[in-house]
């Protein structure tokens, strides 16, 4: 048996016997951030002896391993897993049960098909650890299912998070239980509940309330619901309305089902299908996701709110969830059938044209014309919309014109629900980050951004804003007009390759001390990756010698590294870090989602400095107020180098990075004169 990388995984194999639906397969498995992930290809008939030939060729080192047998080794998968974890001394998590795989490299066993995933010490323990890999967040709040719901409904797990379905099993079930696993794309941060079975009979209302309360209060918020079949519901009423009034909160539902395939991808998101009667996906729909919130005692009814879409109006400014400005006297409202533009006043009878039904075969963009002078501007920004919509992304789409009753005073729109924060009133500037207008040198961190980005920052905090609903994590116990202050300004740094800090010192009374605290605010914000990350610079051999010389290094200001190498790119050092503080980007969607930033004034021990053809220089971060010298180094150097190996792999492997490193990708600690 030998070994060879795969992917992110290994695959051991027999010498000279490479099985292509194997290799396959393991290459289109997910990364494990915690374990050696090893797909095993027993040779058929095989016995005992085979696990003294697999432990020989599995790869070295004392992390964990996580093996998924591609046939049941001799003595079933939990003998084998706990002897090789004794032999090897080294922890091992193994399936039981055979996975089901999904389209996005996950391995979910179903309870119909074992216990699980299962770890296995070296002094003989063993305990459960999950249903699912790689593991969400959630796992742990669905403990206790499968178990039933009520007489007529099963709760059951499946690998996105949970079907609720008629208890009765029939054939079908089966058939739609293999789709679900397969193609119901998971999320990491939340449960996805599919509800019904097509063509069964209908789940109660009040079976979803049930599982709703059963939930962690925590998990609730974040919770995305997808209809599969029939839902029993009050005469009129669609499943959103009628689930936010049962479990009196705003819920969140897909406008169809999620899955993970790439085609049919509308630009910036990955698919959402339409869902025919039979349980089969139809066409993707612009709209993505809704927000239904519950009904208050003054409204007769509360229409969804479109909170995730594919419709390329985002950026502009945003009014209120699913609302954009367009000019003074235009909004364009993203709905879940397509898109309504009409006039800034909120109508008083817009519920008709906002429950429009989607159309099982094209788009539709609805304009307002019951205002005879705007009618000829609504109908021209509607058909360039449709024919750009048809023409890049070829979506087919319908334009129509609808009429609605306005009364005269305007009615109060949805912004309450969910507040953004309030724009300054300045014009549109023309001034550049280099050309900073002296009668806003002392002004607001948001004024000086708003007065010198415009637009842009117009753009960030609209992003930001929903992201912050989105993510309300991110707040942490900070008002929502600071995080949205601080965040939109780390955006807009990030685009613009650290304009602010460079143009913003603080001199000349400009706002640059205050600036400089709202992107360090933004990036703690953030969330933590601990890791190796990397990235390949060209220095000078003074310029090594002194990287050589230093026990701690520190840099004042911020700078990038990548956590998936730098295959393919100039450079004659690799500089590796082992980040403990560093902050993941990717949430800001500015760059390569692979981006960690460093925050200003992080230390480092430096670990080896290794001259050669490319020289190596291996870092570790310290936290606040630790010495170089630690017990943890030996494992940061073990750590690091395991990363470089596979790195290094990656590029022998023909692999290359399309984008270049940025200006942010610069060496940590050194200044004008540090190799003097």
């Amino acid at each position: 048996m030998v070994a060879r990388r795969a992917g992110d995984a290994w695959l051991v194999h027999p010498l000279g016997e490479l099985d292509k639906r194997s290799w396959t397969f393991a290459t289109g498995l997910a990364r494990d951030p915690e374990l050696t992930l090893v797909v095993i290809d027993i040779p058929e008939g095989a016995d005992w002896a085979i696990l003294h030939e697999v432990a020989r060729a599995l790869p070295l080192g004392d992390e964990g391993l996580r093996l998924v047998f591609g046939r049941t080794p001799p003595g079933g998968a939990a003998v084998a897993g706990q002897w090789l974890a004794s032999h090897l001394k080294r922890v091992v998590m193994t399936a039981i049960g055979r996975p089901w795989p999904t389209s996005d490299g996950a391995l979910f066993v179903s309870s119909d098909r074992g216990p699980g995933w299962m770890r296995y010490d070296p002094a003989g323990g063993e305990s459960w650890e999950s249903w699912r890999f790689p593991k969400p967040v959630w796992e742990k709040d669905l403990h206790g299912w499968p178990r039933p719901l009520t007489e007529r409904t099963s709760a059951e797990p499946i690998a996105a998070g949970v079907w609720l379905r008629p208890a009765e099993e029939t054939p079908e079930s089966r058939r739609h239980r293999a789709f679900l696993i397969a193609r119901l794309r998971s999320r990491e941060d939340s449960i996805t509940v599919a509800v019904g079975t097509p063509g069964a009979v209908a789940i109660p209302l009040n079976d979803i309330t049930r599982f709703w309360r059963t939930l962690p209060k925590h998990a609730r918020p974040t919770t995305r619901f997808v209809r599969f079949g029939p839902v029993e519901l009050p005469s009129g009423q669609r499943l959103e309305e009628a689930l936010a009034e049962s479990v009196g909160a705003p819920v969140r539902l897909y406008n169809g089902l999620p899955t993970n395939s790439s085609n049919g991808t509308p630009k910036g998101g990955r698919p959402v299908l339409l869902m025919r009667d039979d349980g089969t996906p139809g066409r993707p729909v612009m709209a993505r996701e809704v927000i239904q919130l519950p009904r208050r005692q003054s409204e007769d009814r509360q229409l969804p709110m479109v909170a995730d879409h594919g419709w390329p109006i985002g950026s502009l400014p945003l009014v209120s969830l699913g609302t954009y400005r367009y000019g003074l006297n235009t909004v364009i409202e993203v709905i879940p059938s397509g898109l309504w533009i009409r006039g800034a006043r909120e109508p008083a009878h817009g519920h008709d044209v906002r429950s429009t039904p989607v159309n099982d075969r094209h788009e539709l963009v609805l304009y307002d014309g019951s205002d005879t002078q705007a009618l000829p501007g609504l109908r021209q920004l509607a058909e360039e919309i449709a024919q750009q919509v048809t023409s890049e992304r070829s979506k087919p789409v319908e334009v129509v014109t609808v009429q609605v009753p306005h009364e005269q005073d305007q009615l109060p729109t949805r912004r309450d629900e969910f507040p953004l924060p309030t724009q300054p009133a300045v014009p549109e500037p023309a001034a550049t980050a280099a050309e900073i207008p002296a009668d806003v040198r002392t002004t607001s961190t948001a004024e000086w951004l708003y007065v010198t980005f415009g637009r842009r920052y117009d753009e960030s905090t609209s992003f930001v804003a929903e992201l912050l609903r989105q993510q309300p994590a991110l707040h942490r116990g900070q008002s929502p007009n600071d995080a949205v202050r601080d965040l939109a300004a780390l955006r807009l740094y990030l685009l613009t390759e650290g304009f602010v800090l460079d143009e913003a010192e603080p001199k000349d009374d400009r706002p640059g001390a205050a600036i400089a605290r709202s992107l360090t605010e933004g990036l703690r914000r953030l969330p933590v990756f601990k890791g190796p990350a990397t990235l390949r610079v060209s220095l000078s051999e003074a310029e090594v010698a002194w990287y050589a010389a230093q026990r701690t290094i520190t840099e004042e200001g911020s700078f990038a590294a990548t956590f998936s190498g730098n295959p393919g790119r100039r450079g004659n050092t690799d500089i590796l870090i082992l980040s403990t503080e560093g902050r993941r980007t990717a949430l800001l969607e500015t760059s390569d989602p692979d981006w960690v930033l460093f925050l200003p004034g992080a230390r480092f021990a430096v670990l080896s400095v290794e001259p050669g053809d490319r020289n190596v220089v291996l870092l570790r971060e310290l936290a606040r107020n630790e010495d170089a010298n630690s017990d943890a180094n030996p494992t940061a150097v073990q750590q690091l180098r395991r990363a470089l190996l596979d790195w290094q792999r990656d590029e022998s492997a023909g692999i290359h990075r399309s984008s270049a490193p940025g200006l942010l990708f610069r060496p940590p600690g050194l200044s004008d004169d540090a190799a003097v």
